[in-house]
């Protein structure tokens, strides 16, 4: 993975790692009726997002090939 912001890779997969330990505790002291479909839904959610921005990259990447 290219470094984001002068991030490291391994520090974006740390991070990632904290906060879904973080949110699965929380979710452990749910009911499992409320706790259910947590992940189904970020997926759901985040695949929509990514939809959304490869589109708008798709757009700007177009009009930086015609401005040369």
């Amino acid at each position: 993975m290219p470094p984001l912001l002068e991030v490291a890779a391994e520090e974006v997969e740390a991070f990632a790692k904290a906060a879904r330990d973080a949110i699965d505790s929380r979710l452990g002291t749910l009911p499992e009726e409320a706790a259910s479909g947590f992940w189904s839904a970020v997926a759901k959610y985040y695949a929509a997002g990514l939809a959304v921005a490869g589109a708008a990259v798709a757009e700007v990447s177009a009009g930086l090939d015609g401005e040369a």
